[in-house]
């Protein structure tokens, strides 16, 4: 019996074309979020940064759960969400001011190519001459010893 070689389909392309909104930050383990580049920090944060759930000594039990689960952002943040950023490094003002700065630059630093391109162009050419040749010439003079 033969076997028929089939090729998969084509993956199809993500709808996600951005990151996600309002996530809450304890969606990351710190150390994963921790790992990120100011940068990645800076572009998840944006929008606010929210806790989802208190530390584990908070959910263990039912009991536990019901002393938070239904108090208004504020309060949640002030018993225990603030315990739950302690592990998360927060981009500074420092920081984003320097990410600023830097993209800043790179927005005035366009390099036009035509114009370098145009520019090595001429170098190419303006090594060429007798000189040029004489020394390759020189190269393949047979040495004596």
């Amino acid at each position: 019996m033969e076997r028929r070689r089939e090729d998969p389909e084509s993956p199809i392309d993500s709808t996600l074309t951005a990151m996600p909104e309002s996530m809450p930050i304890d969606w990351f383990e710190p150390d994963a979020w921790n790992s990120f580049t100011v940068r990645e920090r800076v572009e998840y944060s944006v929008g606010g940064i929210a806790v989802g759930l208190p530390l584990e000594t908070y959910c263990d039990t039912l009991a536990k759960c019901v002393a938070w689960k239904n108090l208004l952002e504020e309060e949640f943040m002030e018993k225990y969400g603030n315990d739950v950023l302690e592990q998360y490094h927060m981009p500074t003002d420092a920081e984003i001011a320097q990410l600023e700065e830097y993209e800043a630059g790179e927005e005035d630093e366009e390099i036009d190519l035509m114009d370098n391109m145009d520019q090595d162009e001429q170098n190419v050419g303006e090594g060429t001459g007798e000189a040029a040749g004489e020394a390759v010439g020189a190269a393949e003079e047979p040495m004596v010893f």
